[in-house]
């Protein structure tokens, strides 16, 4: 769906996308909320990404942007790029550090935050 979205800039595929995550971001409330023993959120293919509220959030913010492309399309990806000054070079790296950013807030995140809960026992 996300490829599709990208590709062609088409309300029907920004709506599933949005809807797919606000799925995403309602399990991961489901999953929190009766603190089911989830290792995983399963995103990455690692038990390592437990869920988390970061998790919602990103959820909720990918469901939201997905739902703007949904309301009002702005193209495809070649349509968005001609738009842009340097030939979409500063748009593409944006958008890649956002991406990295997000992978980023749903895998190192909310391991970092749970070490720094984490009490530490003094030694003397």
């Amino acid at each position: 769906m996300a490829v599709g979205a990208v590709a062609f800039g088409d309300r029907l595929f920004a709506a599933l996308l949005a809807a797919s995550y606000l799925g995403f971001a309602a399990f991961v409330l489901a999953a929190m909320r009766r603190q089911a023993p989830l290792s995983s959120c399963g995103c990455f293919g690692r038990t390592d990404t437990p869920p988390s509220a970061v998790h919602v959030v990103v959820d909720l913010a990918f469901a939201g942007v997905a739902g703007a492309v949904a309301v009002g399309p702005v193209g495809d990806l070649s349509q968005v790029l001609d738009g842009q000054p340097l030939l979409g070079v500063p748009f593409l790296a944006l958008t890649a550090v956002a991406v990295a950013l997000a992978y980023l807030s749903l895998t190192v995140l909310p391991a970092t935050l749970a070490l720094s809960t984490r009490r530490v026992p003094s030694t003397g």
